[in-house]
């Protein structure tokens, strides 16, 4: 379900990462290999709050995992500053202020350093089309409750002009597009649309 969009992201990961890079991905997921295996001139480290979010399988990594909590508002600096950060597909999950998350984003990344984003479009042609015939597109309280990786399912998305008010405090945007990466009836029409209705809002920002 999600290997189109995990190759879509990796695609703009290739053409921004660096020889010697530091690349932060928030969180982890079972595609971290993917980007590591692909882009092997740069180094890449998962970036979670703590000891408790880490599985198993994850501990080969352990010398490129940093802690760091986004969601705290008295997060000091991190000790390491990077080049390039994933923040993909995560936001939506979070159960913090959303102000609060990006300022913690903007001191892992070095002056001039790259934020690669994306989160779900709230007016995606899907979920319109599914109001209009009673249904709620929305996940159910229980399946935000019990969302994977430690964390919750999607408790709000995102309108175009919200990231835009939101990303342009702390960063330039450079990029902001509209992707239909999810397999799905409406993906040719969306393609044809105004990016309003695509199913994911992506942005590539530099920190001033």
């Amino acid at each position: 379900m999600h290997k189109k969009r995990i190759a879509h992201i990796l695609s703009v990961v290739s053409k921004e990462a660096r020889m010697g890079d530091k690349i932060g991905i928030i969180g982890y997921s079972v595609f971290d290999d993917m980007f590591r295996e692909h882009i092997k001139n740069a180094f890449f480290y998962n970036i979670v709050p703590n000891e408790d979010f880490i599985e198993t399988k994850y501990q080969k990594y352990h010398d490129y995992i940093i802690f760091y909590d986004i969601t705290d508002s008295s997060s000091s600096d991190p000790p390491i500053k990077f080049d390039l950060i994933i923040f993909t597909e995560v936001l939506e999950h979070l159960l913090a202020k959303d102000e609060i998350i990006l300022i913690n984003i903007s001191k892992l990344i070095k002056d001039r350093g790259k934020l690669i984003f994306s989160v779900p479009n709230v007016s995606a042609l899907g979920k319109i089309v599914s109001l209009n015939f009673g249904k709620n597109p929305y996940m159910t309280k229980d399946q935000i409750l019990n969302g994977s990786f430690s964390g919750y399912g999607h408790i709000r998305e995102y309108s175009f002009n919200e990231v835009k008010t939101l990303l342009s405090k702390n960063f330039r945007i450079i990029r902001l597009e509209g992707w239909n990466d999810y397999p799905n009836k409406f993906n040719k029409i969306s393609k044809i649309l105004p990016k309003i209705y695509a199913e994911t809002i992506f942005a590539l920002c530099e920190k001033p």
